[in-house]
């Protein structure tokens, strides 16, 4: 874990302690009661909506961090481990293009430029 998740789970700890919920989970809504899927994306909705961003699942966030971090030069393997799934999962289910349409002109502006190059 890096360190700003360690310092979020002793906030959420922490606040759990203050509400005496003693729970396994670490994202508990009561002693027996954990928070779900629907909860998260309720919440990352609201988040959303409050910072004027587009919608998007948990999933679309995790392929963008895919996506973004792959465009960086950050391996497969490396990008697998940080998002917790295997390199062939990355491949297949996570990493799309996330270029600006500049981007891809200039790709193909250096690689024409190096052909005429070639061609003399």
């Amino acid at each position: 874990m890096c360190e700003e998740i360690e310092v979020l789970f002793a906030k959420i700890r922490a606040v759990q302690e203050e509400n005496n919920i003693k729970s396994k989970f670490i994202f508990a809504v009561s002693d027996n009661d954990c928070i779900n899927a629907g909860d998260v994306s309720d919440c990352m909705q609201r988040i959303q909506k409050k910072l004027g961003i587009k919608g998007g699942s948990i999933t679309g966030l995790r392929k963008t961090i895919n996506s973004n971090l792959k465009s960086a030069g950050t391996s497969t393997t490396v990008v697998a481990a940080i998002l917790g799934h295997t390199e062939e999962v990355n491949e297949k289910h996570y990493t799309y293009d996330t270029s600006s349409f500049e981007e891809k002109q200039r790709i193909v502006a250096e690689r024409n430029a190096r052909i005429k190059g070639l061609a003399g």
